[in-house]
């Protein structure tokens, strides 16, 4: 259950009047998030959007960001979500005490299994989504860089070796070789950083309909992004898939050609995008919060990505 803050139909419909909209006929909690509360919202002329109620893992002065470069980005004909805006023009208000915004529903849904075709057209739309987003103004560096890692690792300590033996040490090991080899000067721009499959939707036919949840994006390298992707849709139950790696980066290069820089450095950016997901994965699982709603995802995910990464020299 991910509904942290629960609404009433007559809360919700007071929020609504404070739009151009038609009154609410069914307000529904989505329990799949992860750190905010969402409802799916039907009006009376069959409009579907979506509220959304920040909870965690955000800094609200970062809201703005967020909102502009979807905003940004669906003006551009990306297919993410476009945020409502008030009868004055504001695109984020309160709700319940917290920060809320409603954007447009979109069509599709997730899928059971990633296929090639899946992987074609994220390629695609992900290269159009950092050429659409170069225009974009705002900024906002990578609160989930390297030194977020080290932080993050350090305060583990040697309770990761609870996870796997001697992992302490393996990840001392990885953070000073990712600090030794920085990759730099690379092509950069608005990134997603959070482009897992549940955050990626497809109609039957298999055609990316939609991108959401861009409370992670950033400034950052664009092969970078790549790296996240191809950790998290490229790997068969911990098996590397280079045959959907490589549709993922030709799909990619037909919209915007990846440079030979950016090639090379990707068997560095993905163990630094591994060790990302890696670190805070075992943070959740080590130092569980009180009362927590989600089971924390599994560590040894990344950690065999990881591994896999640092042994073998691929694309």
């Amino acid at each position: 259950m991910a509904v942290y803050t629960k609404l009433s139909n007559t809360e919700i419909a007071d929020f609504l009047s404070l739009y151009d909209l038609p009154q609410l006929a069914k307000a529904s909690g989505i329990l799949s998030g992860i750190s905010n509360t969402n409802y799916l919202l039907e009006l009376t002329d069959d409009t579907k959007l979506i509220l959304t109620l920040f909870e965690q893992n955000i800094d609200e002065q970062e809201l703005p960001f967020f909102i502009e470069l979807i905003d940004h980005l669906a003006a551009r004909q990306i297919p993410c979500p476009k945020p409502i805006r008030s009868k004055k023009g504001a695109a984020i208000a309160t709700l319940g005490g917290k920060s809320a915004t409603m954007v447009s529903f979109l069509q599709g849904g997730g899928i059971d299994k990633i296929e090639n075709q899946h992987i074609a057209e994220l390629g695609t739309a992900i290269a159009k989504m950092h050429l659409a987003g170069q225009q974009y103004t705002g900024k906002l560096e990578n609160r989930f860089a390297l030194d977020f890692c080290k932080d993050l690792i350090g305060k583990i300590g040697t309770r990761s070796d609870i996870i796997s033996t001697s992992l302490s040490q393996e990840l001392a090991q990885e953070i000073e070789f990712l600090q030794n080899n920085p990759v730099q000067d690379l092509p950069s721009g608005i990134i997603h950083a959070d482009l897992f499959p549940d955050n990626v939707l497809f109609d039957d036919s298999g055609k990316l309909t939609g991108i959401i949840d861009f409370y992670f994006a950033c400034n950052g390298f664009f092969a970078y992004d790549l790296a996240i992707i191809i950790n998290a849709w490229c790997f068969d139950e911990l098996v590397f898939n280079n045959q959907k790696a490589e549709i993922l980066i030709n799909s990619y290069c037909e919209v915007r050609q990846l440079s030979k820089q950016e090639l090379q450095a990707m068997p560095t950016l993905l163990r630094a995008a591994s060790l990302r997901f890696l670190s805070s994965r075992l943070y959740d699982n080590l130092f569980p919060v009180a009362d927590a709603t989600l089971t924390p995802k599994d560590p040894l995910e990344y950690l065999a990505k990881l591994r896999f990464h640092r042994n073998n020299y691929h694309l």
